[in-house]
């Protein structure tokens, strides 16, 4: 079959699955029929629309070129790690573009992932050294701000990919404990996924974010709380650095809030017994409205803030043992 019937016969698939990186277009510019266009094509905004571009130049191919102008866009792609791509012209390998089951399931999903799935918990490191996504995919995605957003361009970027990138994505997740997330895909165990693994539900989720500033007044994240979480694997150290790096207790707890609504339902109760266990029975409270230990009211902060003056005449050593023995510290205060 000769190349611009190939392009018409797939043509839809081709506009979903080919990448137009700079590799791809620089590799282009060596084919003479294509290359005074590849400028043109590099103005354009959206991939699809310089997918098009390409699609409708080699269909223009004339016909005694179509044989060499195929074969060196076959090369080209394969140079640049589209083989799935290079093989709807000419099969060469088991390598296929994405098939519709899993295209479906992916971009059903993509509310549910953009709100649980996240990419900087090692799940980039993992899928680039499977050579599921590039270095440039890889450099694309970081540059996203926000975990959404980034995982809104992980999942466009693995649409492009091959068929087993899908099965690579769901190992990925697991390995990096977002067994949770393989749930929103699967709806059941698969590889290793704990079958008790589940996103955080709605109510949990709503109760964290609705009390973000609450839990930014009263919340010690460094109070023994971040080791705990991490010794029962409720976050990673990679999420532990994540949060340490931010500079102040309100943005240390925004970070923390941040990660925790995006895990497993269970990491609800494990954040309210781990608070408990860490002195702050309090933050608990204000999540749960239960118990009886209560944050200190704001009348009360607010004479403490009043009477900030009155610092210089405290002796700090002859209150400590007191104020520990009584549990109003922790031997970390």
């Amino acid at each position: 079959m000769e190349l611009g019937q190939i392009v018409v016969s797939n043509f839809s698939t081709l506009l979903r699955c080919l990448d137009p990186t700079n590799e791809l277009l620089g590799k282009l510019l060596s084919i003479a029929f294509v290359k005074d266009r590849i400028s043109v094509i590099e103005q354009l905004t959206t991939l699809d629309d310089k997918n098009y571009a390409i699609l409708r130049a080699l269909r223009e191919v004339p016909d005694d070129l179509q044989e060499s102008v195929m074969n060196d866009f076959i090369a080209a792609l394969r140079l640049c790690g589209q083989e799935h791509v290079a093989n709807i012209f000419r099969p060469e390998s088991y390598k296929v573009p994405m098939s519709d089951e899993h295209r479906k399931m992916l971009v059903k999903e993509i509310p549910e992932l953009c709100k649980f799935l996240d990419p900087e918990n090692g799940l980039l490191n993992e899928l680039v050294s499977l050579e599921v996504i590039t270095l440039v995919d890889y450099s694309r995605i970081r540059t996203k701000v926000g975990l959404d957003v980034m995982a809104y361009e992980l999942i466009s970027t693995i649409l492009r990919k091959s068929d087993d990138a899908y099965q690579a994505l769901i190992d990925s997740l697991i390995e990096t404990g977002q067994s949770h997330v393989v749930h929103v895909l699967t709806g059941k165990r698969e590889h290793g996924a704990e079958s008790d693994k589940v996103p955080m539900s709605e109510e949990h989720r709503n109760m964290i974010i609705k009390q973000t500033v609450e839990l930014c007044k009263y919340l010690d994240p460094e109070n023994g709380l971040l080791n705990t979480l991490i010794s029962l694997e409720v976050i990673t150290l990679v999420e532990n650095r994540r949060i340490r790096m931010k500079v102040g207790f309100d943005d240390k707890v925004t970070e923390l809030i941040s990660i925790i609504v995006r895990k497993s339902d269970d990491a609800f109760q494990a954040l309210i017994n781990f608070l408990k266990g860490t002195g702050q029975s309090h933050v608990a409270y204000v999540l749960t409205g239960e118990g009886d230990s209560r944050p200190v009211s704001e009348d009360i902060r607010k004479k403490l803030r009043e009477k900030r003056h009155l610092v210089h005449s405290i002796f700090p050593h002859d209150l400590m043992i007191p104020l520990i023995r009584d549990d109003v510290f922790t031997s970390y205060d």
